[in-house]
């Protein structure tokens, strides 16, 4: 789980998707979705440029589980994303699932993250922007 993060945070695309097995996904409640080495290699350098280099995602509370094989487990953590370069505010929480299969060594199959709190501040953004393009019609 460390890993996850270290590698996610210092832009080590190769390293961050040898985590997961060869057919290994990860996505986003939103519909973004990542598939095999090549493209989950690609996530920590989007991560680094959209965060310039200051994010940190910090992995908690993990709930770990076996799945119906020995061979397979689960893990439901939090991962909050902290902003250094904002006085180390919160840039984004979320809701981690990932299944885990053992060959040769635990690798991720599956991730996925649910971003919490999303619907809300979208909707706080939706009715912000509505008012600002009231306020811009009535001035007109």
């Amino acid at each position: 789980m460390s890993h996850f993060s270290h590698f996610l945070d210092h832009d080590r695309g190769a390293c961050w998707a040898d985590l997961f097995t060869t057919d290994g996904v990860f996505e986003c409640a939103d519909g973004n979705r990542l598939c095999g080495a090549a493209e989950l290699a690609t996530l920590p350098s989007m991560v680094n440029e959209r965060g310039h280099g200051a994010w940190r995602h910090l992995i908690t509370a993990p709930i770990i589980q076996r799945c119906n094989t020995r061979k397979e487990m689960s893990v439901h953590a939090y991962c909050q994303v902290l902003d250094m370069d904002e006085n180390s505010a919160v840039a984004a929480f979320y809701d981690l699932d990932l299944t885990l299969r053992h060959a040769a060594r635990w690798r991720i199959s599956h991730a996925l993250a649910r971003r919490v709190g999303v619907s809300v501040s979208a909707n706080i953004g939706a009715a912000a922007m509505a008012n600002t393009a009231s306020a811009q019609r009535s001035l007109q």
